[in-house]
């Protein structure tokens, strides 16, 4: 079967929506944020650090300047006793790779 250059280029998982929505429900977890954050200048992005708080997921990975201008030198944001990193795609990446060790150990530190 001959596949064009758009197929060679679209990953699999894409070319089936069912296949796609499966990985979505079977790999998505429901968060419901017990505390509320005002750090925000924009405030509809707050809710992206109540539910990254509450997740517990070590990244939130955006373009968002609002969001982006929050964090510090080393690209984190601490709240209370808690803190994320908040990183463009590009910077996730470069992490990830560098540190795709310490990232399943649960540490990202430089």
């Amino acid at each position: 079967m001959c596949q064009t250059k758009e197929e060679k280029k679209t990953p699999p998982v894409l070319q089936n929506p069912a296949v796609l929505l499966r990985f979505v429900e079977e790999f998505s977890v429901l968060v419901n944020p017990s505390r509320r954050i005002k750090l925000c200048r924009d405030e509809s992005n707050n809710k992206w650090l109540e539910i990254a708080l509450e997740s517990g997921v070590m990244a939130v990975v955006t373009y968002d300047r609002d969001l982006l201008d929050l964090r510090d030198k080393e690209k984190k944001l601490r709240i209370g006793e808690g803190e994320i990193y908040i990183l463009t795609g590009l910077e996730f990446l470069e992490l990830f790779v560098r540190n795709s060790k310490d990232i399943c150990l649960g540490k990202l530190d430089k």
